[in-house]
This record gives C-alpha cells, structure tokens and sequence, in this order.
C-alpha cells in the first residue's frame, strides 16, 4: 500500500471499531506487518513467490523460494494462531 492508504486505514481504525487481524494474500510472499495497531498477516502463493527485495523501487520478479499455504486456527486460546506450511522445498526456475 502506498503511504497515504497506509495513513487512511489507519485513521479509519482508530476513529471506530477496528479489525482483530487483518488477512490477505495474492502477493506471492509471506510477510506479516502492523496498521496503527491491527496486525496484518500475509499469506505465501501456493506458486510461485516473489524474490525478496528491499528496496522500494524496482521491478517485482518471480523466485525460487518454496510455495506455502497458511493456516489460521480462531477463536480458541490463545486468540488466533497461524501456522506457514512450506509446500515444496524449491520451485523451478522459469525461463
């Protein structure tokens, strides 16, 4: 999300009830993160993952790095727990 959404969601999550946990996926990385003060949990691509990189401009490109699926058990004690299954131990790389 870019800087003025991040802000939005988190004004919109303080002026009124706020989400336990957010949850999402699509992004072809696992990667948890904080919104004011909603955890934010991503999940990995049953595919493909994106390569790792750090900086903020550059061209997303698909890596090695295994798919995985989440598993999210909630409502038991404790509140939420999640659970990264790793699906493969290293995906081919594509041409």
């Amino acid at each position: 999300l870019s800087q003025p959404d991040r802000d939005a969601l988190r004004e919109l999550f303080e002026r009124g009830p706020a989400p336990e946990l957010i949850i999402t996926g699509h992004i072809h990385r696992a990667a948890t993160a904080q919104i004011g003060r909603v955890p934010v949990f991503i999940c990995p691509s049953v595919h493909r993952q994106v390569e790792l990189d750090l900086r903020r401009e550059g061209q997303l490109r698909m890596g090695n790095d295994p798919s995985g699926i989440a598993v999210h058990l909630h409502g038991a004690d404790p509140r939420l727990v999640s659970h990264m299954i790793p699906l493969a131990r290293r995906m081919p790389r594509s041409g």
